[in-house]
């Protein structure tokens, strides 16, 4: 393949919306994209920001390029992607830095070791406290991003995404959401000194 079919393939999605087109490009370039955003993954996890959620953007941060790629200037599609992905971790590193990490070791062995979610009631004590914690914020969304992040059934962790589409608001507004959620929880375990 040459560049110039990258250039028809281009023009094709820019000009005639053509899905077809805009696949084959995702397909050739996706690589390049995640190669970009592997780079980041631990600036992304100290700023409390999945790396997955950011993976997830390709389609997303793809789309942009080719409409605002210039075919005229000379420069590769491929460099073009590649300085967008890097922006765009940039971007959400920088949106995130005045918030606490919401995966640190203390938050993550709290909610991800102590909750047993088939266990019986009284071993669920720690669910408790965290929602009773959660209360006081008075927001609905964060207990069930809570709820679906760390309760619901199943090995893997829902993505920021999905959560986002669960409960219909954006992905930065779920994470903004959980992060304040997990500072408010943070203080509350060290002043109150609790241990599960």
């Amino acid at each position: 393949m040459t560049e110039d079919s990258d250039a028809i393939l281009i023009r094709r999605v820019k000009k005639e919306n053509c899905s077809d087109s805009f696949v084959e490009l995702c397909r050739r370039y996706e690589n390049a994209y995640y190669k970009v955003c592997q780079k980041y993954k631990n600036s992304l996890i100290f700023a409390g920001i999945c790396p997955e959620d950011i993976f997830n953007e390709k389609n997303i941060v793809i789309y942009n390029c080719i409409k605002s790629f210039k075919v005229s200037k000379k420069t590769k599609f491929s460099t073009w992607l590649c300085n967008h992905a890097r922006f765009t971790c940039l971007n959400k590193i920088n949106e995130n830095k005045n918030l606490i990490a919401a995966e640190t070791p203390e938050i993550a062995t709290f909610l991800e070791n102590s909750f047993v979610k088939d266990a019986p009631l009284n071993l669920k004590e720690e669910k408790d406290f965290v929602f009773s914690v959660l209360d006081s914020l008075k927001d609905k969304r964060i207990k069930a991003i809570f709820e679906y992040r760390y309760f619901k059934e199943g090995k893997k962790k829902p993505t920021w995404q999905r959560i986002s589409r669960k409960i219909k608001v954006s992905t930065q507004t779920v994470i903004n959401l959980h992060d304040k959620a997990i500072s408010l929880l943070y203080k509350k375990i060290k002043s109150e000194r609790i241990y599960f």
